[in-house]
């Protein structure tokens, strides 16, 4: 039921090779995004959450390695175990994300307070003046609405995929099932040569 992972492509074997190389990228461009975008005035966030995010995105990168891996040697205890592993390493880039946002919103008056400081102070604004407090808290909300939105919708699109990868492995357990089952050395004997009694005009016994 489960033969195609999206727009009409067939999840064996392409359809599996371009969710696997979707989730390395995604996670190759969110780490560096992490490490190498200007920090932001409106969210307010420890100096070292870039560093653990980053960290966590470049793990998962590397497990898509082994994904790849698994699908062209057709390795299924392999395949199986990139699952399990790539599952829980996507909880953790979401889970850390979802921390960290968490963070930014419980932090929103400092997030506002940086903000004036950063844009207004050198004008001879103060904090307490209405103009830049409405402006900066404008602004902060909608970094951390952004952050919030895109956090969601990445989720889903990624459970989707962590989804697929998994419809993949029980599709391929199946196959080698049936092919084993056919060609195995428990396979039946069913060659008709053997099924013919004995006597038979074609037996050359």
């Amino acid at each position: 039921p489960h033969e195609y992972c999206c727009c009409a492509i067939p999840l064996q074997n392409y359809g599996i090779y371009i969710v696997i190389l979707e989730q390395l990228t995604v996670s190759m461009v969110a780490g560096t995004f992490a490490l190498t975008t200007p920090k932001l005035v409106g969210a307010d966030l420890p100096s070292f959450a870039p560093w653990i995010f980053a960290a966590i995105c470049y793990v998962t990168a590397v497990i898509q390695l082994v994904g790849f891996l698994a699908v062209k040697n057709e390795n299924s205890g392999l395949y199986r175990t990139y699952t399990r592993v790539n599952s829980i390493a996507i909880s953790a880039v979401f889970g850390v994300g979802a921390a960290f946002i968490g963070i930014a919103w419980a932090h929103h008056s400092t997030s506002v307070s940086d903000c004036i400081t950063e844009y207004f102070t050198a004008g001879g604004q103060t904090e307490n003046d209405n103009k830049s407090q409405t402006m900066c808290k404008i602004f902060a909300y909608a970094n951390e609405g952004i952050l919030t939105g895109l956090w969601a919708l990445l989720l889903f699109v990624q459970l989707y995929f962590v989804l697929v990868t998994r419809f993949y492995a029980k599709a391929q357990s199946e196959s080698h099932e049936k092919y084993f089952s056919y060609y195995g050395a428990s396979a039946p004997d069913d060659i008709m040569l053997d099924e013919r009694p004995a006597g038979d005009a074609w037996d050359h016994r």
